[in-house]
């Protein structure tokens, strides 16, 4: 099983295939990495977005009021400041766990078609091995 957004598993890809109730992983109630079922994936148009860089080294490409699970709570790409401390998944994929990892970059990259995933139950969902929250899109 692949995270949303990786090279393994691009946004668009699911879009097009108009998949539905695919596995993927999220983060429960709890802080615990599981398995969720995704219920929609859509294409919501071209926007702005920002280029999101971690002190691991992933990249996230997100749009300014896009949530994402930092140590103050769900925070929008526009409300995050260098040096804030941002919800990942480490470890082995049979071995996932919440982790932290520490935002180095936010830049503007222009518009750029966007998408989204719907998790019900969880209501968030990884991309590049960051924890995203739905949209209000989806």
């Amino acid at each position: 099983m692949a995270w949303a957004g990786s090279a393994e598993l691009p946004l668009g890809q699911l879009v097009s295939n108009r998949a539905q109730r695919l596995p993927i992983w999220t983060v429960d109630r709890s802080g615990c990495a599981v398995v969720g079922l995704m219920s929609k994936a859509i294409f919501a148009g071209v926007r702005p977005t920002y280029v999101l860089g971690l002190a691991s080294g992933e990249i996230l490409v997100a749009t300014a009021n896009h949530p994402l699970l930092t140590m103050d709570g769900w925070l929008r790409v526009d409300e995050l400041t260098l040096g804030d401390t941002i919800a990942s998944l480490t470890g082995a994929t049979s071995e996932l766990a919440l982790g932290w990892d520490v935002l180095t970059m936010i830049e503007p990259t222009g518009s750029r078609p966007v998408y989204d995933l719907s998790v019900p139950e969880s209501h968030n969902f990884i991309a590049n091995g960051v924890v995203v929250h739905n949209s209000s899109w989806a």
